[in-house]
Formats: structure tokens, C-alpha cells, sequence
């Protein structure tokens, strides 16, 4: 299911850059501070970090506090945003976002050869970051920063990142599209344990925004991640 949502968030996200351009990348972006060229950078080094989690390597977290192109960020606790190296590697970062984001879709799609890589932890028995979600006994198991976090919730994280600046980039681009609703219903429930609103929320991520009754769900889940939604017109589509 994890893997489902991941290929329906790159699905999403592929689709918001249709319309960027090269004059387009020093827009800057709801990610405050950033221009869409950085923007996309992250994104790829985000795309890197969550195939190594997703493929059972390490993943290495950088500080919250240092938000910058090529970077990377955690998406949440245990996510799978990273820290790769993609703004030196002399690419168009949005070439290389397309290139990494379909590669990461055939993963979704070849689920069975890519889950054989993640260790499993049958005993139950390893040490779990605190506040992070506790692997499944058997259950597939990524090291993120150095702790054992489930392969699930690194997909989901990675999905739940990779949709909220698809968003980002098709806002950018003055071509909005909406997070598809049923996508957005699974991500909106997920958000709160991936990403809490709370004072030291990753960089990326402002505190929640309230929204009126009625709002979709793509609404709600931009607004709880700092985003201000759109201004629509009509009765909300969930």
C-alpha cells in the first residue's frame, strides 16, 4: 500500500513539472528562503536518500537547521528525505529530478526485487529511535540517521514529502494543480505522526494553517504542512 502511495505521489509530482521552465527557476517557493532551482536540488537528493532507505542503507539525516540547495531534509522523524549529493553533480536539476523520480517509480513497481534488499528484524529486537514507529515483527526495516525505522513509514514519508512539493513546484509555476484527493485522504491521515506540528517541525515545513469547513482533503493537507491553500470557488471536492 506504502509503495502504491509513493507511485501515486511521483505520478503527481512529475506531472506539477510539466510547466517549469528554465526562466522558472528563480521563483521562489513556498519553502521560505528557496528558489524552485534549490527547490528541485532537494528533491533529488531527497529521491537518492529514499532509495537507499528503501533499498536497506543507511540514510544520513543533516541538521534541521541548515536548509540549503543539495542539502536534503527530514521529511519527519525517520523519514527518508536525505542528504546525497546532487547539486554538484553538474545536472539540470530538473532533468535529473525526472530522470530520479522515474526511476523511483519503476521501484514502486517492482516492489518484491526492492523489498528483498530492506533487512528484516525478526526478533523485534532493535533499538528504535524515540517517538519513531517500532517495526512489525519481520517487517521490513531501512536504517534512517543511524535507527531502524520500517520500510513503510520511509515510503510513506517519501511520499508524503514528494507530494507536498510537487504541490510546491506546480504553485511556483503559477500552474496549480490540486493534490489528488485520494492521495491526499491517505497522506492527510498519516501527516500528524510524520511530520507534528510542533516548534521544532523541519525547516520546510511551517505550522499549520486553518482551514475553513468545507476544505478538501489537498486543502487540509497543504495547510496542515504551512502551505496556504487555494483560494477556490464552489462547493469542495474530497
Amino acid at each position: 500500500m506504502t509503495r502504491a502511495l509513493l507511485g501515486q505521489a511521483l505520478d503527481y509530482a512529475l506531472w506539477c513539472a510539466r510547466p517549469v521552465t528554465d526562466g522558472a527557476l528563480h521563483r521562489a517557493t513556498p519553502c521560505h528562503g528557496w528558489d524552485l532551482r534549490q527547490l528541485l536540488w532537494h528533491l533529488n537528493d531527497s529521491l537518492a536518500a529514499l532509495r537507499a532507505g528503501v533499498d536497506g542503507g543507511p540514510v544520513e539525516l543533516p541538521p534541521a537547521s541548515e536548509p540549503a540547495a543539495g542539502s536534503g531534509s527530514a521529511a519527519a522523524s525517520g523519514s527518508a528525505a536525505g542528504s546525497g549529493s546532487a547539486a554538484g553533480s553538474g545536472g539540470h536539476p530538473l532533468g535529473e529530478f525526472r530522470a530520479r523520480a522515474r526511476r523511483m517509480r519503476h521501484r514502486c513497481q517492482d516492489g518484491p526485487r526492492a523489498a528483498d534488499a530492506v533487512r528484516p528484524d525478526p526478533a523485534h529486537q532493535a533499538p528504535v529511535r524515540p517517538g519513531a514507529p517500532r517495526p512489525a515483527p519481520g517487517g521490513r526495516v531501512a536504517t534512517v540517521d543511524g535507527w531502524p525505522v520500517p520500510a513503510d513509514t520511509v515510503a510513506l514519508a517519501g511520499a508524503l514529502e514528494v507530494a507536498v512539493h510537487g504541490w510546491d513546484i506546480a504553485r511556483t509555476c503559477g500552474s496549480p494543480q490540486p493534490v489528488p484527493p485520494a492521495l491526499a485522504a491517505e497522506l492527510l491521515r498519516a501527516a500528524p505522526g510524520l511530520v507534528p506540528a510542533r516548534p521544532d517541525r523541519p525547516p520546510l515545513f511551517g505550522p499549520p494553517i486553518p482551514t475553513p469547513d468545507g476544505a478538501s482533503h489537498g486543502e487540509r493537507l497543504v495547510a496542515f504542512l504551512g502551505r496556504v491553500p487555494y483560494v477556490r470557488s464552489g462547493p469542495a471536492g474530497r
